[in-house]
């Protein structure tokens, strides 16, 4: 190991020394670039250094340097979005009107009573008292079709639509 040691020892002086004395800088000179000629007996000539410093040029467009960006393939690095297209437009279908209804029955049933073995009921709507009577017409917009003891049948005239209202047990 001691040789090895006094080995390893002797490079490294010789690596100081040769870091401290061996590189000189005031020995080395330089060179101008000469222009080499072409035809054999002329000598060369030395080239001048430029007499100003190069000029920065101002920055141009992108699609003047690349070219045009009509087709997307050839665009080196133009945007593209991931969003998908939105949905075709649909067309609404035009439904029918719904049919018309019949409003509700506007009267509040009184009683009734049986005439005559006919029956008659008694309608109120509002302040005014109906007898109604069959095949009777109410204000011109309801008439009476039939009368039973549990039902009162009535037409709604101007969409001809037949309700019926109950009246009670058959008692």
């Amino acid at each position: 190991m001691k040789a090895r040691h006094a080995t390893l020892g002797v490079l490294f002086l010789a690596a100081v020394w040769l870091n401290w004395f061996g590189n000189d800088p005031s020995g080395v000179t330089f060179v101008a670039p000469t222009e080499r000629s072409d035809r054999p007996g002329v000598p060369a000539r030395t080239v001048a250094a430029p007499a100003s410093p190069p000029a920065i040029l101002p920055l141009r467009a992108r699609s003047e340097l690349m070219g045009g960006v009509d087709d997307p393939e050839q665009v080196l690095f133009g945007s593209h979005s991931w969003t998908p297209p939105p949905p075709p437009p649909v067309e609404a279908k035009v439904e029918p009107p719904p049919k018309p209804v019949a409003p509700p029955l506007p009267f509040i049933y009184l009683g009734r009573k049986l005439e005559n073995g006919k029956w008659e009921a008694f309608l109120a709507r509002g302040g005014d008292t109906y007898v109604v009577r069959e095949k009777s017409v109410i204000d011109g917009t309801y008439r009476a079709e039939s009368i039973t003891p549990t039902t009162l049948t009535i037409t709604y005239l101007p969409l001809k639509q037949i309700q019926t209202m109950t009246i009670g047990g058959g008692e």
